[in-house]
This record gives structure tokens, sequence and C-alpha cells, in this order.
């Protein structure tokens, strides 16, 4: 993440925003869709996850509990606003380092999004190239602009 810019890899699925254009290749259907970036439909900023609490969220401690072995908080995020499609984020917080281990996100429609985060690096200077997607690399893919 650099400011509205990220490159969020799942899977085999990448998401790729320039700060205006979001690109996401999806593997299964090997389609790459591209939309403006629209913060306004977004569930959050990339940028934001780590103080999302801070403004837009009441936060909660639920529990103590582990998390492949390692001590970690539960703490429960929920929206001040109400008409937002999700309707709480759950970090799984490690004790001794303070770094999210694990979010999962609720949305009203029953939907639940689990994201493990298996490393962390912050401050690591980027090149704005590492946040652009090259379509070339998916020759076989169709393009889906969504603009």
């Amino acid at each position: 993440v650099n400011g509205s810019k990220y490159r969020l890899q799942i899977g085999e699925q990448i998401s790729v925003s320039d700060g205006n254009t979001v690109w996401t290749y999806v593997p299964d259907l090997n389609e790459i869709q591209i939309t403006n970036y629209d913060t306004a439909n977004a569930m959050f900023e990339p940028r934001d996850l780590f103080s999302l609490y801070k403004d837009d969220y009441l936060y909660q401690l639920v529990k103590e509990s582990t998390l492949h072995g390692r001590p970690v908080w539960i703490i429960d995020l929920t929206p001040y606003d109400k008409d937002q499609p999700v309707f709480k984020i759950r970090l799984f917080v490690d004790k001794e380092q303070n770094e999210i281990l694990r979010f999962v996100v609720f949305e009203k429609s029953g939907v639940r999004y689990v994201f493990d985060i298996e490393s962390f690096a912050g401050d690591v200077p980027l090149p704005d190239a590492f946040f652009t997607f090259d379509v070339k690399s998916y020759p076989t893919a169709e393009v889906v602009d969504l603009r």
C-alpha cells in the first residue's frame, strides 16, 4: 500500500490499483476486470486497514485466544455508519508483536471474507511500477473494461 495505490494477491487472484484504475485478474475465469478506483463503494481503503478503528468504527475487545499457536486479542469493529454493507470486522492481533494476523469481514448479505496475513513489512520503498498491471502478461485472458 502506498496512499491510494495498492497491490493485493489472494491465492492466484491479483488486484492492483494505481490510485485511478483497478485491475483485477480472476484466474478461474481467465479474466482481467478493469474498473475506476471508487472509494465511495469500497468496504474500506487498503491504506486505512490499520487505522479503521480510529474514526469510522467502534471497537471492542471480545476475548483473548490463540491463532496458529500464537496468543492473540480478538477485537470486533462495528461501523458507526449502519448503511455500510459491512456490519463487522473481526481482527486477530498478535499480543506480543501487535500485528494483525487475520481479519474477517462480515457483510450483511451473509458473505464473509477471511484474510490471513502471512507477512508484514512497513516502510518499504516501492517503485510506481509495482502499482501497475501489465495486461500483456496474460495474453489469453479476456479483458473486461468496466470503466
